[in-house]
């Protein structure tokens, strides 16, 4: 065996040893190509990518609450519920910096009445959680789909500001 074979054995004995090497070289990858597409600039994607992290992590952690408060079961309404709460949000605020409290209420209430919905499905109906959330989910992707062509609207500066990590 030559010595290049027996370096490439090497480098895939590493590999197959950490399962998760080739998801980091691929996403490293993913990374570097977009920067090259698109404006050139690395860290822009890394700054991009944060922004959108943080919500993603947020979300995750809700969805942690939801699996560590019950018996492992998750809830499957969570993306639908967060496409109506953009819509609401964004048609409340409609770039009205003052209306981002009252928004911000509303969206939670929302939030309260279909985990309330929810609840009474698992709960009173005794229907298996994923199965309660799932139809809970489409419910409000039905409702979301109706009201959006009706929704203009942005979130406004301060919001822009605060998800971009302006503030401070």
């Amino acid at each position: 065996m030559s010595r290049v074979a027996a370096r490439s054995c090497g480098v895939a004995s590493r590999i197959a040893r950490h399962r998760a090497l080739p998801a980091v070289v691929g996403a490293i990858a993913v990374w570097v190509s977009v920067a090259i597409i698109g404006d050139g600039s690395v860290f822009g994607t890394l700054r991009s990518g944060a922004t959108v992290g943080a919500f993603v992590a947020l979300t995750g952690l809700g969805q942690l609450f939801v699996i560590a408060a019950g018996n492992g079961n998750i809830d499957l309404s969570v993306p639908y519920v967060l496409t109506l709460s953009a819509y609401v949000a964004s048609g409340l605020v409609n770039g009205h910096n003052a209306a981002v409290v009252p928004a911000a209420l509303a969206v939670v209430g929302i939030g309260a009445l279909i985990g309330a919905v929810n609840a009474t499905l698992i709960l009173a109906l005794e229907l298996p959680p994923i199965v309660g959330t799932l139809a809970v989910g489409f419910v409000v992707e039905t409702i979301y789909l109706e009201v959006s062509p009706h929704v203009q609207g942005n979130v406004g500066s301060f919001v822009g500001t605060v998800a971009t990590g302006g503030v401070g």
